[in-house]
């Protein structure tokens, strides 16, 4: 059997397939990023996929399964490969590398190509024609992450505070604030967000909010919407710099995904280059990876397969 998984910001999904491409299960857990994110909830969130997995194909054998971590920039060593995996995942082979390496297997394209992911956390990654990787972004919620859903759902909530202050004008975000966090007040909201604290994923999990206000034409929503895409942009212009100027670009995460204005404004900052969604998900191309990490070839044959049998390739 094969294994992709994608270890998101938010959530994991697992894809688990037969060798000939037949797809035989899937899960999806919590997050196993284990840069925002205790080991220990990070494993706990791969022994839910593996015994949901299990629960359907039972004690066979896997042969190659490949994660793709939020947490990485790089492949992973056995020793970070073993700390989240030992005594849950058991294979015969093991990979691990960033969540945009596998963005770019998803891609299927032996030429240069781009992949920029905005999900709860941000980056954007190229592959060049000698085959060289570039990376931009990706410096975390404190550092980056524009573009984000945790960087719009901040600029959200900061614009709905100054909104109830009077110091802003008055934006639709100020009335969903309070309702989404289900607080009374501005002070209940100091409380929620700072005597846990809130999770980045739990702040982030505002953005549907802020998509349906500026869905609704509030001014201060479309316009953090618009900011956030542009900055994101600047990050995915840089990176071009390095790739041919007609290369395609790969889009996605939570942000692309589900904000089409978000999308739409993205769209607008850049030219002259094919952009679209990815053609499969992330955990399809952590397949992909494993497939090649036990040296099966993808043939015409395994990959029709894999797509007519896949149930899950909507966004």
């Amino acid at each position: 059997m094969i294994l992709g998984i994608d270890g998101g910001g938010t959530k994991t999904t697992a894809a688990l397939f037969e060798t000939d491409g037949t797809f035989l299960s899937q899960a999806e857990a919590g997050s196993i990023n284990t840069h925002s994110n205790a080991l220990l909830y990070a494993r706990r969130n791969l022994q839910i996929i593996m015994d949901s997995l299990r629960a359907d194909v039972g004690k066979r054998t896997i042969r190659s399964a490949f994660i793709g971590s939020s947490a990485l920039n790089s492949v992973a060593d056995e020793d970070t490969i073993r700390a989240l995996t030992s005594g849950i995942l058991d294979a015969e082979m093991i990979g691990m590398d960033s969540d945009l390496a596998i963005a770019l297997e998803s891609m299927r394209c032996d030429e240069p190509c781009a992949v920029a992911i905005c999900g709860t956390g941000s980056m954007a990654v190229g592959r060049d024609a000698g085959g060289l990787l570039h990376c931009k972004g990706g410096y975390g919620y404190l550092l980056g992450d524009e573009g984000s859903g945790y960087a719009i759902s901040v600029d959200a909530i900061r614009a709905g505070l100054r909104s109830a202050d009077g110091s802003a004008r008055r934006t639709k975000l100020e009335e969903t604030l309070f309702d989404f966090f289900q607080v009374s007040d501005t002070n209940a909201l100091i409380d929620l967000v700072y005597d846990k604290p809130l999770r980045r994923q739990d702040l982030a999990a505002f953005l549907p909010v802020v998509a349906e206000c500026a869905d609704s034409g509030d001014e201060t929503a479309c316009e953090i919407l618009r900011m956030q895409a542009q900055s994101f942009a600047d990050t995915v212009k840089a990176l071009l710099e390095y790739l041919p100027p007609d290369c395609p670009i790969g889009l996605w995460g939570g942000v692309f995904c589900h904000v089409p204005y978000f999308t739409a404004c993205f769209k607008e900052c850049i030219s002259g280059h094919t952009i679209g969604l990815l053609p499969y998900p992330p955990q399809i191309g952590a397949v992909f990876a494993a497939f090649r990490q036990c040296g099966i070839r993808l043939t015409d044959e395994v990959l029709q397969r894999i797509q007519s049998s896949y149930p899950n390739q909507d966004v």
